[in-house]
C-alpha cells in the first residue's frame, strides 16, 4: 500500500512539472512575439539618453533632487514674467513713487509753515531782546529758501540775517555781527530758550562790549536769568554785569623768564567788591568806588530772577 501511494505522489508531481514546462514555453514564445513586434529606435534612445543626462546635471546643479528643481523652474519664471511685464510694474511703482512723493511735500509744507510761523515770532522776540541789551537799531530776520530735494528736516534752508545799525541792510548773521554783538545776540536768544534745558553750560565773552549803565544792569540780570537752567561762564570788564555773579574768579597775567604766564585766582568776600571797584575806578580803588561797588553788588542780589 505504501509503495502504490508513493507512485501515485510521483506522478502528481511529473503532471505539475509538464503543466509548468508548457506555461513556460507558451510565456517564452510570447515574449519572442513582443521581441518581434517590437521597434528598436536608436534616435529616441539617445534623445531619452541625453535628457537623463540633462536631469542628472540640472539636479548636481539646482539642488540636489527634482523637487528643487521644478522650485527653481518656479521661481525664475516668476522673474521672466516680471521681465516681462516690467513696463506695467514700472509704471506701477511710478504711481506709488508719485503717491508717496506728493504725500511728503504735503508733510514737508506743513513743516515749513510751523517753522515760519514760529520763526515771526522767535524773530519779535529775540528784537525785542536786543533792544533791552543796548542794541536799539538792531533788526533780525529769519531767511527761509527752498531745497531741490526734501531731507530728513524737510526742504526749508534756514538762515539768520541782522542788522547791529539803522540804515544797513540785513546781512548773514555770521558774516555781519562782531564778537560782542554775536554774544548779545546768543543771550537773547538763551533767554529766550533758557527753560528748555537744552544746554547745560553757556559760555560768554565779550557781551559787554559797546554797553554801560542800566544796559550793564539788564545784561547781568538775562544771564542770572539763564542760570536757572543752565551753568554761565561770563568773562565780563563791567562792574554791574559782574555783579551778579554766584562765583568770582580773577584771571590775570604776568612775564616771567620771558614767559607769560596767566593766574587764576578765586574770589570771596571783601576780594569780590574790591574787584568790582577795580572795574568801577581802575586801579587805584577808593573809599567811594568801594562803596559804590558795594552798593551795586546788594542792588544785584536784590535784583536777581528767582
Amino acid at each position: 500500500m505504501a509503495g502504490i501511494s508513493g507512485f501515485a505522489s510521483i506522478d502528481d508531481c511529473k503532471n505539475r512539472l509538464d503543466s509548468a514546462r508548457f506555461e513556460l514555453e507558451d510565456i517564452c514564445q510570447t515574449l519572442i512575439d513582443i521581441k518581434t513586434d517590437a521597434e528598436f529606435d536608436e534616435n529616441e534612445y539617445e534623445q531619452l539618453d541625453k535628457r537623463y543626462d540633462l536631469i542628472k546635471s540640472l539636479t548636481r546643479k539646482y539642488g540636489g533632487s527634482i523637487e528643487r528643481v521644478l522650485d527653481y523652474l518656479h521661481n525664475i519664471k516668476s522673474q521672466y514674467e516680471e521681465l516681462e511685464n516690467s513696463e506695467v510694474l514700472l509704471s506701477h511703482l511710478e504711481s506709488e513713487r508719485k503717491k508717496e512723493e506728493d504725500k511728503l511735500n504735503h508733510q514737508a509744507e506743513i513743516l515749513s509753515n510751523l517753522r515760519k510761523d514760529v520763526a515771526r515770532e522767535i524773530s519779535q522776540k529775540i528784537v525785542s531782546e536786543l533792544r533791552q541789551l543796548g542794541m536799539k537799531s538792531s533788526t533780525f530776520d529769519v531767511k527761509f529758501s527752498k531745497l531741490d530735494t526734501i531731507t530728513a528736516e524737510g526742504y526749508d534752508e534756514v538762515e539768520f540775517e541782522f542788522s547791529a545799525n539803522k540804515g544797513q541792510e540785513l546781512k548773514s548773521l555770521s558774516k555781519t555781527a562782531s564778537g560782542g554783538e554775536l554774544s548779545r545776540f546768543m543771550l537773547a536768544v538763551k533767554n529766550i530758550f533758557a527753560e528748555t534745558g537744552v544746554a547745560q553750560t553757556l559760555i560768554f565773552d565779550e557781551i559787554d562790549s559797546g554797553i554801560s549803565g542800566e544796559t550793564g544792569n539788564i545784561v547781568g540780570q538775562k544771564l542770572y536769568n539763564i542760570t536757572k537752567y543752565a551753568q554761565v561762564l561770563c568773562i565780563t570788564h563791567l562792574p554791574q554785569v559782574a555783579s551778579y555773579g554766584d562765583e568770582f574768579f580773577y584771571v590775570s597775567k604776568q612775564e616771567e623768564n620771558n614767559t607769560t604766564i596767566t593766574n587764576i585766582k578765586h574770589l570771596e568776600g571783601d576780594e569780590i567788591i574790591f574787584n568790582i571797584a577795580r572795574m568801577i575806578g581802575g586801579n587805584k580803588v577808593s573809599e567811594i568806588a568801594l562803596s559804590h561797588a558795594n552798593e551795586m553788588r546788594n542792588l544785584a542780589i536784590k535784583n536777581r530772577i528767582i
